[in-house]
């Protein structure tokens, strides 16, 4: 496990978070490993084909989004829909 790994597992058993969100999908392979996401399903953002990913983790959920930068999509109307499924009942308990 390299240093990035090792201390992300160790600020995610302290903080427990309930989501953990990421930009860009280069982080999300390590995210997975270290919450323990088995599957990740793919929402489209409807930005051409791409799509946002989203797995749960034992007491929350891992989010991926397209990252902001290039994808505008958390302002733009027609993105609208897919995030408020994205995000749906993400925080609920």
């Amino acid at each position: 496990m390299n240093f990035g790994e090792k201390l992300w597992t160790q600020v995610f058993v302290e903080a427990k978070p309930k989501l953990v969100v990421t930009l860009g999908f280069d982080t999300l392979p390590y995210m997975q490993r270290i919450l323990g996401v088995d599957q990740i399903e793919k929402i489209p953002v409807e930005w051409g084909n791409y799509c946002a990913r989203r797995g749960r983790f034992s007491g929350g959920s891992l989010i991926a989004l397209p990252h902001l930068s290039t994808f505008k999509i958390m302002k733009r109307e027609k993105s609208a829909v897919a995030l408020d499924s994205l995000f749906d009942g993400v925080l609920d308990d």
